[in-house]
């Protein structure tokens, strides 16, 4: 009994103690960003969805008027509009490598092309919501993404997020192209 009485109170002492650790660890601060970024490629599938298979893919109209949005709230914000610009181009190109990607699955049919064509005002409406919130974070974030850490910081978000939200390789290798030129 004095055994078993010892094991608990170690054991419990241990969980403390680790529990303690995963309190006092710091949380990443570039985790909402990412996470912003991350609902904003999730839209992908569905403007691909929309788009096909007449296409095209490519919308620079569209790609002007996000990136003008984007320049203007990054004024607002205090964010350098140069590099929102910069961040926001890898966003677009990052959508249009899952919608490529569906495309060609579908084409090919190994995966089963969309049964309906959904209308791009709710993925776009979505889309700007995100292009807000990595607005905000870019500013939030500004000094971190200015550190060395910052690759390493990056790397562990985009694998939590993916982990979180059941990711598959595609978009992991689009989250991976979205946030390119994140880190100064």
């Amino acid at each position: 009994m004095p055994g078993l009485l010892v094991t608990l109170i170690f054991t419990t002492g241990l969980t403390f103690w680790a529990n303690g650790l995963a309190h006092a660890a710091p949380a990443n601060p570039l985790t909402p960003l990412v996470t912003a970024v991350v609902q904003r490629l999730e839209t992908a599938d569905a403007v691909a969805a929309a788009k096909y298979p007449a296409g095209p893919i490519d919308d620079p109209a569209r790609e002007q008027q996000v990136l003008e949005s984007v320049r203007i709230q990054a004024l607002r914000e205090g964010v350098d509009p140069i590099r929102a610009d910069a961040v926001f181009r890898d966003q677009i190109e990052a959508n249009k490598l899952v919608q490529r990607a569906l495309f060609t699955m579908w084409s090919t049919r190994l995966a089963s092309p969309p049964v309906h064509r959904p209308d791009l005002s709710g993925p776009r409406k979505q889309i700007d919501t995100a292009n807000g919130a990595m607005v905000t974070q870019l500013r939030a974030v500004a000094v971190s993404l200015a550190e060395p850490s910052c690759p390493l910081l990056l790397t562990d978000a985009v694998a939590t997020q993916g982990g979180e939200q059941g990711l598959d390789a595609l978009h992991v290798a689009a989250t991976a192209r979205a946030v390119r030129s994140l880190c100064n």
